[in-house]
């Protein structure tokens, strides 16, 4: 397990510009490989966005493998996200 985080000072960020669908990745390594694919549980526990537009996000697991996995964070329409973080644990069946 352990924790993950994006904001707006990172290469890449775009979710605090703009409008319509954006969208930012976040790369997981796991301390020690896991022996065969893992199920990864996510959570959001922090987010900081702009307060006078609806706040709307996605967050999903993408490309799990033994040795990590990318955590996907979308917004669209007018909505604007500074930073978004939680927590992840992977397991095994």
């Amino acid at each position: 397990m352990g924790t993950w985080s994006v904001k707006e000072n990172q290469p890449g960020y775009n979710l605090h510009t703009g409008s319509g669908e954006r969208m930012t990745t976040y790369s997981v390594k796991f301390p020690k490989p896991f022996e065969k694919t893992p199920e990864i549980f996510l959570s959001v526990t922090q987010f900081d966005a702009f307060h006078n537009n609806n706040i709307r996000y996605n967050v999903e697991v993408m490309s799990v493998n033994t040795e990590g996995f990318k955590i996907k964070i979308r917004t669209w329409y007018d909505s604007k996200i500074y930073s978004i973080s939680g927590f992840w644990l992977a397991k095994l069946d």
